[in-house]
């Protein structure tokens, strides 16, 4: 047989350029879709059973065709690979579906990210490595801010881009876009007499409460007939209500952070609260309505963000701490708090610490490991891989290792016919 095929091939004569009829014959052989298996493992088993079939030329059968299986399962295996990207962890594409790009050490995890790690003590190229490290938790910071203002992330072609029209930029943009949003709501804030009496109704409801203590009855009783005092209500502004409602708040945060009974008057209070918000919402303008609503939601959604961005002189905003203060604010522990598929998730891909940016210090130890290296040859060699590092930091060959990019997630589910593709093309140009 293999007579056969050599007196086949001698007497074959290629045509200019690329054989397109050979190629569409080894893309249609059965062993191109056979094979088992997903991804890059399919593509090396279909690679393997493809050059298998492939004529020996030379006198050794076994030996050749050990070479032409790993020569194809190799082929497969890369192109698949350079197709379809790197597999991150579910973390890190969670984060990544979220406009989030980690870098491929924190993608990867565990050997990879350790790796990594390492690699940032290198002159230049650990540069390189912190830049990208340090564009993930900017990156999670803007995640963050957008969320707490009620920004949507922007989506180009299925795949969420960093920046969205109108989103903070700072921590201080988010808390000023917050205080816009009082300031535009407080002047059409007015009151009737529900503003008085359905807040006493709540209350009086309360009272009813089996859990309520009878020290808490007498509380909340004084407070709301302190609060909802009808004279004080008589000449109340829009800014004294808003000051009121402010009083409302400090008093639930007061209490839950109590005793089991003293966390049911929080409850308790912030249900006379929400029938105050109710009244003013529903008095407001109706271009304005639920502009309340949006501008509280925004600023108990800023507390956490504040607290744990307090705790760094460079106020950057942290996985770990964002998801503490989120804790403190609910008054319970973090291993209680609902699952959060933005923080939770950069708590395991991203670090609780903020990589060296780069500046004095690390250009201090590229030129002190520059100015020691013997020969001089030394140093073209660190330029050269701090300029590749540099390259693979950028957020596109990022994106594109970890298979990130819109092109590769529109050809996904071709990528094993693809992969056949390119392998039956280089057949086809290695026999011509």
């Amino acid at each position: 047989m293999d007579d056969v095929v050599r007196q086949r091939e001698a007497a074959y004569g290629a045509p200019e350029g690329v054989d397109w009829a050979r190629m569409g014959g080894n893309i249609a052989n059965p062993v191109s879709w056979a094979g088992g298996g997903t991804g890059a493992l399919r593509a090396m088993t279909t690679g393997a059973g493809q050059a298998l079939l492939n004529p020996v030329y030379g006198d050794d059968f076994w030996t050749d065709k050990a070479k032409q299986a790993a020569f194809g399962g190799a082929v497969g295996g890369v192109l698949s690979k350079t197709l379809h990207g790197l597999t991150p962890t579910k973390e890190a594409a969670a984060l990544m579906a979220q406009g989030i790009q980690p870098t491929v050490g924190q993608s990867k995890g565990g050997m990879w990210n350790s790796m990594e790690q390492k690699l940032t003590s290198i002159p230049l190229v650990g540069d390189a490595i912190n830049y990208a490290r340090n564009r993930a938790q900017r990156e999670f910071e803007g995640a963050v801010l957008k969320r707490a203002v009620g920004v949507a992330p922007e989506v180009r072609h299925g795949v969420t881009v960093r920046a969205s029209k109108g989103a903070p930029r700072t921590l201080d943009e988010a808390n000023a876009i917050a205080s816009n949003q009082f300031d535009a709501v407080v002047p059409h804030l007015a009151q009737d007499m529900g503003t008085l009496l359905e807040p006493r109704i709540v209350a009086q409801d309360a009272m009813k409460n089996p859990e309520m203590t009878a020290q808490n009855k007498r509380v909340l009783k004084g407070l709301v007939d302190e609060w909802f005092d009808p004279a004080r209500l008589k000449d109340m502004d829009a800014e004294g209500l808003k000051k009121l409602d402010s009083q409302l708040g400090f008093s639930i945060r007061k209490y839950a952070a109590g005793d089991p009974a003293s966390k049911t008057l929080a409850d308790e209070i912030r249900n006379v609260q929400s029938a105050f918000r109710d009244n003013l919402n529903r008095l407001l303008p109706p271009n304005m309505k639920g502009g309340l609503t949006d501008a509280n939601s925004t600023y108990a959604k800023l507390v956490p963000v504040n607290k744990a961005a307090s705790q760094r002189a460079d106020e950057h905003i942290t996985p770990r701490a964002l998801q503490k203060a989120m804790a403190r604010q609910a008054h319970t522990d973090v291993s209680r708090m609902p699952f959060d598929s933005l923080v939770d998730n950069a708590a395991k891909v991203l670090p609780s610490t903020i990589p060296d940016s780069g500046t004095a210090g690390r250009a201090m130890l590229a030129g002190g490991s520059l100015s020691a290296a013997t020969p001089l040859g030394v140093m073209p060699e660190l330029l050269t891989a701090g300029a590749v590092a540099g390259l693979g930091a950028t957020r596109p060959v990022q994106r594109a290792v970890m298979g990130n990019t819109a092109a590769q997630k529109a050809l996904a589910p071709y990528d094993n016919r693809l992969v056949q593709l390119l392998i039956a093309a280089l057949r086809a140009k290695r026999d011509n």
